[in-house]
């Protein structure tokens, strides 16, 4: 159980490419698989130091520029850096030893790949989807988009920093709660839609800890916790296009969940961690994105 964290990333591979069947949606999907893998390798070896809460800030901050980067250029479906963040701080957060690393890599690897296996077996069964009647995506043009692009990069990554230190220095416990939060509103369509999201996050995690508080107080075994973490991640992808802020009243157990399998401890600290963490990252997000929003031409795209 203690590896339970590693191997719980892999699958979100399965969320890119969204639910429309194409004969190439493997490739993106190999793609995040092998990155959420490496993702977590880090994370597992900032694990290693007693330091780690210190040395993951870098390496979090990192990671969120180039994910950013990347789904500028790529333009994944869902956007934005937060599934990566997630992975690589999540994992930097559980005490390793030496041994961890290796299995970090194999149990996020292993359910990376049978989430593209269970993609492939999808559209063989089932076929691809016509495409000739859906929008097509707005094109990306580096010469016209690049100040935006490197922007977008920056920004992320100053985020994530400034919610790590804050949070890190605050004394809070799981400062990675922060930085995930950070990276959540500048995954937005445009400045109005960024602020909406840090809303949502908000919001969802609020009501999120009363549906955690009910689902932490049983003293579950480690199979029921499975089986709640598989209905909550399913319900998450159903509704997480529709309405963010219900996604993350789901999210918010489903987070809890998974850090009470590798690490037990009181649910009413993990709750209040939670809180008080989603509250600093979406401010540190915020304020980012006022301070940074006059930097581009338009103040649309920033």
């Amino acid at each position: 159980m203690g590896l339970a964290v590693y191997a719980s990333f892999g699958p979100f591979s399965a969320v890119f490419g969204g639910p429309v069947r194409t004969a190439n949606r493997y490739k993106i999907q190999t793609l995040l698989a092998v990155l959420l893998m490496g993702a977590v390798v880090t994370g597992a070896v900032a694990g290693l130091s007693e330091q780690r809460r210190w040395i993951a800030i870098p390496l979090v901050a990192v990671w969120a520029s180039v994910a950013t980067g990347l789904s500028d250029r790529m333009t994944w479906r869902p956007p934005g850096s937060m599934f990566l963040v997630f992975a690589v701080a999540a994992s930097s957060s559980v005490p390793a030893h030496p041994s961890d690393v290796g299995w970090a890599a194999l149990m996020s690897g292993a359910t990376g790949a049978l989430a593209v296996g269970l993609g492939l077996l999808e559209v063989r069964v089932m076929g691809p989807m016509d495409l000739s009647s859906a929008p097509p995506l707005p094109p990306v043009t580096p010469e016209v988009d690049r100040p935006r692009q490197v922007l977008a990069i920056l920004r992320s990554g100053l985020a994530v920093a400034v919610a790590g230190v804050v949070a890190t220095a605050s004394g809070v416990g799981h400062p990675y709660w922060a930085m995930v939060a950070a990276v959540v509103p500048l995954a937005g369509a445009n400045y109005q839609d960024q602020m909406r999201r840090g809303f949502h996050r908000v919001v969802g995690t609020l009501v999120g800890i009363g549906v955690a508080s009910l689902l932490l107080w049983p003293h579950l075994s480690d199979a029921g916790i499975i089986v709640l973490v598989v209905i909550l991640q399913a319900g998450t992808e159903l509704v997480v296009v529709r309405n963010y802020a219900v996604a993350v009243t789901l999210i918010t157990p489903l987070g809890l969940l998974v850090v009470r399998l590798a690490v037990p401890e009181a649910s009413s600290q993990l709750v209040m961690d939670r809180l008080i963490e989603t509250i600093i990252g979406v401010a540190t997000g915020w304020g980012t994105l006022y301070l940074t929003r006059r930097l581009t031409a338009n103040d649309g795209v920033a």
